[in-house]
């Protein structure tokens, strides 16, 4: 099973967990959540660590994974913190919201890459991390 936490626990995030506490794989233990009053009792009803910011999460080493059900603004950064602490990433669309602010934009690195039988041959994709997967 997965260790994860998840970044956000409005409407989305909140179904993100509930999926997750019925499918098996994953095991969300902490969240992150600015407003900590709001999120209390759901996180305390899930015996979910609640934290105001990710990079505590991201610092913990028992933490494989991220699912972020944060502001779309909010991703891109997301995104490259987590794959620079080494843990996997789920992130919904969209990952930038305009080219300027995309890794493009920015100058992160960019790579083509072929992500495996029925994807999309060619895709750029954000390399990211210790392991430069493809993202």
């Amino acid at each position: 099973m997965i260790q994860c936490a998840i970044a956000g626990l409005g409407r989305w995030g909140r179904s993100l967990v509930e999926a997750a506490q019925r499918g098996g794989r994953l095991k969300i233990t902490d969240a992150v959540e600015p407003d900590v009053e709001r999120a209390r009792d759901f996180c305390a009803a899930r015996d979910l660590a609640i934290a105001e910011s990710l990079e505590g999460v991201l610092a913990n080493p028992a933490i494989e994974a991220v699912l972020l059900a944060t502001p779309h603004s909010q991703h891109l950064a997301q995104v490259i913190a987590a794959a620079s602490a080494g843990k996997h990433v789920f992130c919904e669309k969209p990952l930038a919201l305009c080219h300027e602010c995309s890794a493009y934009g920015r100058g992160l690195p960019l790579r083509r890459c072929s992500a495996g039988s029925g994807a999309q041959p060619s895709l750029l994709a954000l390399t990211a991390g210790p392991a430069k997967d493809c993202w």
